[in-house]
């Protein structure tokens, strides 16, 4: 019998798909969800064993995963990050705060939290170890492809990520006629086109960029798009969206190009540097 597996969930629609393909093949599962505003209710509701605890609860999660006979962790999902002052820990969380409040960025954090599940003998894995066919394809997604502006934007989208990558700074960037708009904070993808949305100076031309952070453990937070990203895009008055090619996520590959299709929008792969 396949190990199960223990998902410690964010919010969005990765968990419960996760969930659901794991159990197609046969795979136990039991989910970690959070309270606040990183709880995915979807989980319970479709049926899926779960349980949510504080998210400064670590030795709660840690617990439940035990007795619930979790072999495998996936870490999946968008999380919002509490400030330190706010988060309740019990004593097991106490004793990782000092680490997590001396990581630099998001990845070092999960770097943090990864090691921690590890020295319980969980086994951490990539979420699409367990879902086939997640990482983005390389070229067009649908029937749009960028114009020469656009590939100019995204050759500069691109060059900027790579700079700022070893910083830990941010997995996505807007670009419009070779100005940079914004760069993806903690705030998330879909906060950083509404946050750019009116700084825009003309409708169908500006792109999304997304790409790894360079050296990236990519068993968490890879960059993600779906057709909720094409939608926030189109009505934000983007061209189009560009993804690193088995570098990034995309949740429903057949949905992201139709809904780029309907919407007049490109959604390519771009390959990764050699």
């Amino acid at each position: 019998m396949p190990p199960k597996v223990g998902i410690i969930a964010g919010t969005g629609d990765l968990p419960l798909r996760l969930a659901e393909s794991c159990r197609a093949q046969g795979r136990e599962v039991f989910a970690i969800t959070f309270e606040g505003e990183n709880e995915n209710a979807a989980l319970a509701a479709a049926g899926i064993p779960s349980a949510k605890v504080g998210i400064g609860s670590v030795g709660k999660t840690l617990l439940l995963l035990k007795q619930h006979k979790c072999e495998e962790l996936v870490l999946i999902g968008k999380f919002q990050r509490p400030s330190l002052g706010s988060l309740k820990v019990d004593f097991r969380g106490a004793r990782l705060l000092p680490k997590v409040a001396r990581a630099t960025g998001d990845d070092s954090i999960l770097g943090v939290i990864m090691a921690e599940f590890e020295k319980e003998g969980f086994r951490v894995v990539g979420a699409d170890t367990l879902m086939p066919k997640l990482r983005a394809d390389e070229g067009a997604f649908g029937k749009h492809t960028p114009a020469e502006l656009a590939q100019s934007d995204i050759r500069m989208g691109r060059a900027v990520l790579d700079a700022l990558g070893p910083f830990d700074i941010g997995q996505a960037i807007i670009v419009e006629r070779g100005r940079v708009i914004g760069i993806e904070g903690p705030e998330g993808t879909d906060n950083l086109i509404a946050r750019c949305a009116p700084l825009l100076h003309e409708r169908g031309v500006g792109v999304l960029v997304k790409a790894r952070k360079r050296g990236q453990d990519e068993r968490a937070d890879l960059p993600a798009i779906g057709p909720r990203t094409v939608q926030t895009c189109a009505e934000a008055g983007l061209a189009g969206i560009a993804v690193e090619a088995e570098g990034a996520i995309v949740i429903d590959k057949v949905g992201t190009a139709a809904e780029a299709d309907a919407r007049g929008l490109f959604v390519i792969g771009f390959a990764a540097k050699s």
